[in-house]
């Protein structure tokens, strides 16, 4: 499976076993919760079925390592757990979700007033507890992970037919949950910088399409299948929107052109970067959230090259 990157270096958290543990501890327990027992999610699967699935062989394979991918500079064993916890619950759902459910699913990402003898609960309590502690202590990127998680509880699918790329684009940035990747980088170095800053807006939104672009590179192969096997109603791929606007030929030829644009991105990133670099616009707190931001980009090239997720058993290591 290639290296679908320019950037040279992927980094991995040596908080990786605790981040791995943490996430396997939530699927456990809402795989026993009997609150959620009946949370319609498809058809007659509900969030405990999709939980105990989970669970089965291979578990750190399919998405516990990307978290240690994403974010390898968190320097606090406890943030990396958190920001587990939450990247799980963004695959668990991924593409399960329907309208009647998010509310419920949302209910689960409780607010830190919230009480409940739920063990399930509890631990989620527990988790929104220690995203406002650490904020006391550091930085101020807790309370924008917990605003851009909930936010994420909802089932986000095109209004109406997707007619360029651009256009495509803007809806995954929301759709990949952008939002909550960066506040999860702010989080993870314990940084209080102004993620909205004019002299960011462009990079992020680079940075974005990059995170989206990766995910529909390395799982074209999987939802095409799904999609013409029936058990998936629609295909959201920059790769099918490459193929409808272009006219390209076959998938190949859209996936290569895919990859560029992924490159293209890369390019205008770093030439943004080596700007701002030479004027000496940004402070240092400035500068070690954008290093954040670009191992995340590669960790997330790494973890999508490798995850048995979407390339299947070959893609294992």
């Amino acid at each position: 499976v290639p290296y679908c990157s320019s950037i040279p270096t992927a980094y991995e958290s040596h908080f990786w076993r605790a981040s791995i543990d943490a996430s396997w501890k939530f699927i456990e327990l809402l795989a026993k919760d009997e609150s959620v027992a009946d949370i319609p999610i498809r058809g007659d699967v509900t969030l405990r079925t999709i939980a105990s699935h989970e669970l089965r062989p291979g578990f750190e394979q399919r998405s516990a390592r990307a978290t240690a991918y994403m974010y390898p500079f968190c320097g606090e064993q406890r943030r990396l757990e958190i920001i587990a916890v939450l990247m799980t619950m963004l695959f668990l759902f991924d593409g399960k979700f329907a309208r009647i459910c998010s509310e419920n699913c949302a209910d689960l990402f409780p607010s830190p007033t919230t009480s409940s003898n739920s063990p399930l609960q509890s631990y989620l309590n527990a988790v929104i507890t220690d995203i406002h502690a650490s904020d006391r202590r550091a930085g101020n990127g807790g309370a924008e992970v917990h605003a851009e998680m909930r936010k994420t509880f909802s089932y986000l699918r095109p209004e109406a037919t997707l007619t360029s790329v651009e256009e495509y684009l803007r809806f995954r940035r929301q759709n990949v949950c952008a939002g909550f990747v960066f506040a999860s980088i702010k989080f993870s170095i314990a940084s209080s910088v102004d993620m909205h800053q004019p002299h960011l807006v462009q990079i992020m939104t680079w940075a974005a399409d990059h995170l989206s672009i990766v995910n529909d590179l390395y799982s074209y192969a999987k939802e095409a299948r799904a999609f013409n096997d029936k058990s998936c109603p629609d295909l959201i791929n920059v790769v099918s929107v490459l193929q409808r606007v272009t006219d390209a030929p076959d998938d190949e030829s859209a996936l290569q052109m895919a990859f560029a644009l992924l490159l293209q991105r890369e390019e205008w990133m770093f030439e943004k970067l080596t700007n701002l670099r030479s004027t000496g616009a940004l402070d240092e707190e400035t500068w070690t959230f954008l290093r954040a931001v670009w191992a995340c980009l590669s960790g997330n090239v790494m973890y999508s090259m490798t995850c048995e997720r979407y390339g299947g058993e070959a893609a294992r290591i």
